[in-house]
């Protein structure tokens, strides 16, 4: 009895498990795309605007065009500016009127009349300089100041994919002047006056970066 129950327990060791096979074919992961057009080009665009010998109060106004034309969403826009010394001239020989500027003083002295973010139906969700803080006491909100909060320029409503909707960034810069507050007694029209001697011959290239973010992180 001991010997037929062994070889019982042997012939069953010896059994193959069963095992079939089927395939789910044609699945796919593919990365979706997101692609920010600027007044229709994805490369970027160049010299968009330009104010060449420009005196005190002279202005120059550029709106962009944004589109997503890529398949994904994003979170949100972001907007920076970087700007560099560019003089185009040489300081004038009188001393008095020599004074030489680096990039972060002239743009100090670009006054920021306009700087607005839109809607497709041309809202304006964002008036960013409202949001602007005078911190060096000019009277007025420049170039230096926006680039240096760059908080008022981040977690901006990203335009649809798909090229399906289109937002607006507009600003409108003017050169200001050093000499005097911008409102100056019963002046409230925010027009200048008087005349700029430390901004003559001096001049920044201003590059404007724009940014689609896919996660509110970034």
């Amino acid at each position: 009895m001991i010997v037929i129950a062994g070889g019982i327990l042997a012939g069953v060791g010896t059994w193959a498990f069963w095992s079939d096979t089927d395939s789910s074919t044609g699945n796919t992961v593919e990365a979706g795309t997101m692609d920010l057009a600027i007044n229709g080009s994805a490369n970027g665009t160049t010299e968009d605007f330009n104010l060449i010998n420009a005196q005190p109060g002279d202005q120059v106004n550029h709106t962009y065009a944004l589109t997503n034309e890529g398949s994904t969403e994003a979170d949100h826009l972001e907007i920076g500016f970087n700007y560099t010394e560019n003089d185009l001239r040489a300081e004038p020989n009188d001393s008095e009127l020599a004074n030489e500027l680096n990039a972060s003083e002239t743009a100090s002295l670009i006054r920021v009349q306009t700087m607005q973010y839109e809607s497709p139906q041309g809202t304006v969700l964002d008036d960013i300089t409202s949001n602007v803080t005078d911190t060096n006491g000019n009277g007025y909100v420049d170039l230096q100041e926006v680039n240096a909060q760059t908080n008022v320029l981040d977690d901006l409503q990203a335009p649809a994919p798909n090229s399906s909707s289109t937002t607006y960034f507009t600003l409108d810069l003017e050169v200001a002047n050093d000499n005097a507050a911008y409102w100056t007694g019963a002046d409230t029209t925010g027009n200048l006056t008087g005349a700029d001697e430390d901004v003559m011959a001096d001049g920044v290239d201003i590059a404007v970066n724009f940014t689609l973010n896919q996660d509110s992180s970034q």
